[in-house]
């Protein structure tokens, strides 16, 4: 029964991560794929770059949200490490989605609601090196970057004891940044695209009534 519950818990989590907020919004609302515009991913920066800033933010807490069905779902059946589990589970549902070819987004929202169900001081501490890297080169990517370092440096000082939490930390910010490759060839080659607030690629497009 153990074993079973941690699978069901797995598929779960995979299953929750795999909904795509920026799909099923500009699917529904526009009649086309985000991942067919901008840079191709299911995020909710490219729903930024996209559809704009408002699409944008609800992208970002439905993904985050659906980390913390998966993780309350990994809680109630009562395992170990529920939010380490169900949080990777999701994550990775969210980066290679079943429900759309296995092509997804790269986990920044989904890491938000992973680290607000697992240490709640942890976003207090992380989130201001993240603002503060976006505000300086208004590049999400480095932002991203400089928030996995933070986030690390304090999951090693506050778990230190811990070996499994330090190993999975280790691996999720190792994979967030594998999903980053793309972004990282064109910070080499100094082609990545600074974030306009105020750009929306599909201006023309209307809402469906």
């Amino acid at each position: 029964m153990t074993a079973l519950k941690y699978i069901f818990v797995i598929i779960a989590a995979y299953l929750c991560g795999s909904f795509s907020t920026s799909v099923f919004i500009s699917t529904k609302l526009y009649g086309i794929d985000v991942r067919n515009y901008g840079s191709g991913n299911a995020g909710a920066t490219n729903t930024l770059r996209t559809l704009g800033l408002k699409k944008a933010l609800v992208v970002l807490l439905g993904d985050a949200l659906k980390v913390v069905v998966a993780i309350l779902i990994a809680r109630f059946a009562g395992i170990v490490y529920p939010e380490l589990i169900a949080g990777m589970a999701a994550i990775i549902g969210h980066a290679k989605p079943i429900f759309y070819g296995f092509k997804g987004g790269k986990g920044v929202a989904c890491a938000l609601g992973f680290i607000l169900m697992f240490d709640l001081l942890m976003p207090i501490v992380v989130l201001p090196f993240f603002f503060l890297a976006f505000f300086m080169t208004k590049i999400i990517s480095v932002a991203t970057f400089t928030a996995v370092g933070a986030a690390l440096v304090y999951i090693f000082v506050r778990y230190w004891g811990d070996p499994v939490i330090l190993i999975f930390f280790s691996c999720l910010g190792a994979y967030i940044i594998w999903l980053h490759k793309a972004n990282v060839k064109r910070l080499i080659a100094g082609t990545e695209s600074k974030i306009d607030f105020k750009a929306k690629l599909l201006k023309d497009v209307e809402k469906k009534q």
